[in-house]
């Protein structure tokens, strides 16, 4: 970028009646020096660039904020799928009579991310209702599982690894399938909460008006960060709105609405607005050395912030 070029070409360029005022109450006339010009018009383009600097700044900083605020309520939010089945138990063969499976009723579940809370119908007349967290039921109903072959929850089958009971009662993931999302899903969160933070000093550099130079190295690597991010927290997203898919086709199904898993996909997808922001403005700043840019000015003279 030809900073004195630009200079140069602004030296024609007429004055706003504020700026002739200006002159006027410096000079005492508004016959404006022909020297003064190209200075003066140079600081009216570094001020309205200041002002683009800080409104993307503040715009990264709160897309970001808002994304992260849904993300940390779909992580302690329960609903991220709610579901009423009917079950049957078989027993394992070589200890029970097989052909005569248990059958449960209104087996209704709701499964957080962390933990579930599932009520169900015991002796066709009480319902009973218990919240536990995945690892806790793994530690106490852990052996349960083998005293069956095979559950059947609606038309789901489980076998195998896949039998992870609660209460007598069969759940819809396995134990591995849980953790992986939980481990998925915290990551996720952790990256998003690192960009905030790294967007937040970044506003508040371009606020205070410091100047050093954020390097087109940075901005891939926040790039790089938030696509990470948003790929974390929406796969296990879409692990429960695949398993509610299958549980819609079963008539012996009621699904209600996922409210936890709706925050975290909403989330998901405003964290994914981040990275499409800074990947436009790598785009826009592909002839500089500079972070931030014009994309339909090219003589504007780019700002710099300063990192802490």
């Amino acid at each position: 970028m030809d900073t004195k070029g630009n200079v140069e070409n602004t030296s024609d360029q007429p004055l706003s009646p504020e700026q002739y005022a200006e002159f006027k109450e410096d000079y005492g006339t508004t016959e404006i020096p022909i020297s003064q010009q190209p200075i003066r018009a140079k600081d009216n383009r570094d001020k309205k660039k200041n002002i683009g600097a800080v409104r993307m700044a503040g715009f990264l900083f709160w897309l970001n904020f808002a994304g992260v605020l849904l993300l940390l309520v779909g992580f302690v939010a329960p609903g991220w799928l709610t579901a009423k089945t009917d079950q049957k138990l078989y027993r394992n063969s070589y200890s029970y009579d097989s052909g005569t499976p248990l059958h449960l009723y209104n087996v209704y579940q709701d499964y957080a991310l962390w933990y579930i809370t599932q009520c169900y119908e015991h002796d066709g007349r009480n319902t009973v209702c218990e919240t536990m967290t995945y690892r806790t039921i793994d530690d106490v109903y852990g052996e349960e599982k083998s005293d069956y072959e095979k559950i059947e929850i609606g038309e789901m089958e489980k076998v195998g690894d896949d039998r992870f009971m609660f209460h007598g009662a069969g759940l819809v993931f396995s134990y591995s399938e849980v953790v992986r999302v939980e481990t998925l899903y915290t990551i996720g969160l952790l990256i998003a909460l690192f960009t905030l933070y790294k967007f937040y000093q970044f506003r508040a550099g371009v606020t205070d008006g410091k100047r050093t130079i954020l390097s087109k190295l940075k901005w891939a690597l926040l790039l790089i960060l938030t696509v990470l991010s948003v790929v974390l927290v929406l796969v296990p997203v879409f692990m429960f709105v695949l398993v509610r898919g299958k549980l819609e086709k079963d008539y012996h199904s009621d699904v209600y609405t996922p409210f936890g898993s709706v925050f975290a996909g909403i989330g998901g997808g405003i964290m994914a607005l981040v990275p499409i922001s800074i990947f436009m403005q790598l785009v826009c700043c592909r002839n500089t050395d500079e972070y931030i840019c014009s994309c339909t000015d090219e003589s504007d003279v780019v700002v710099a912030v300063e990192d802490d």
